[in-house]
């Protein structure tokens, strides 16, 4: 049996510290899974089904409401309930298909220092589209490595 001299919460500090370094030194990395995307109706504040999944047109002005922004997720999934001590950034830009390397619509980015129960972690936007289409970007950069970039068009038309 192990003794301990050192007194109550201390080693317990300690043993906590020692499974959350080889927690994070063996953590699986966090990488882009998806978008879940939604329309903003003004009229209510009601949000229309997850439309991440369209590839065809997108209608914002429908029985609804009408609609001029859309809340998207972006969503990472890493290992279950784990710790990143130097957390990866998780980034993401919205560009017009008019202008892609003109000003962007959203662009944001997040430390990851923690991926959840569920084994993913969310960050949310919301891009004002003003009925025009956009291209969605997001990836996952580990300090100098640049992470593969993930891309979804959003064809947004709000009608004649």
């Amino acid at each position: 049996m192990m003794r301990c001299r050192l007194r109550g919460g201390l080693a317990i500090a300690m043993v906590m510290a020692g499974v959350a370094s080889m927690s994070a030194q063996a953590a699986e990395p966090v990488r882009f899974d998806r978008f879940r995307a939604y329309l903003i109706f003004e009229d209510t504040g009601n949000l229309s089904k997850n439309v991440a999944g369209r590839t065809d047109q997108i209608l914002a002005n429908t029985e609804e409401g009408s609609s001029v922004q859309i809340l998207i997720d972006i969503v990472a999934a890493g290992g279950e309930n784990q710790v990143y001590e130097d957390g990866p950034l998780l980034l993401t830009w919205a560009t017009s298909p008019y202008d892609p390397h003109g000003p962007f619509l959203v662009d944001k980015g997040w430390a990851i220092s923690y991926v959840g129960l569920t084994g993913e972690v969310t960050r949310t936007i919301v891009v004002d589209h003003d009925c025009e289409p956009f291209t969605l970007h997001a990836r996952v950069d580990r300090g100098d490595a640049i992470g593969e970039e993930f891309s979804k068009e959003f064809n947004i038309w709000c009608g004649d």
